[in-house]
């Protein structure tokens, strides 16, 4: 083998490692990225969760009605529990006029995403 095809095979073989460390590393940068998106759109959402539940309980023991129901049905519509008869057992006691600050902290506390524990940080 001369110089040249050896010099050529070592140029192919340092530049397909050189790729492929490019390529993890990339990965590894996208990956990096999507959790701390996720994380940063978990933060955004728990602080929303919190607005809501804060406004459900300042305004339920109020007169004003439309912010009470502004804040109630914005916590009915994006609960996660909908299908769960304590959500039944909540929706019922707000129609009835019947709702109070303890059945929303009571709907708070079983909300896992006001805790802060969906997020789960990829392994991989």
């Amino acid at each position: 083998m001369d110089a040249a095809t050896s010099g050529l095979i070592g140029a192919a073989i340092g530049g397909g490692v050189t790729l492929i460390a490019n390529l993890i590393s990339i990965w590894q940068q996208a990956r990096s990225m999507r959790n701390a998106k996720l994380a940063s759109e978990e933060a955004w959402l728990r602080e929303k969760l919190h607005e809501i539940y804060v406004n459900c309980i300042y305004f339920v023991g109020t007169s004003k009605y439309e912010e009470r129901n502004k804040w109630i049905n914005l916590l009915l519509i994006y609960h996660p529990e909908r299908s769960q008869p304590t959500f039944s057992e909540f929706l019922d006691k707000h129609t009835k006029g019947a709702l109070a600050i303890d059945d929303i902290i009571a709907l708070a506390a079983r909300d896992s995403r006001i805790q802060g524990v969906s997020y789960q940080a990829d392994e991989n």
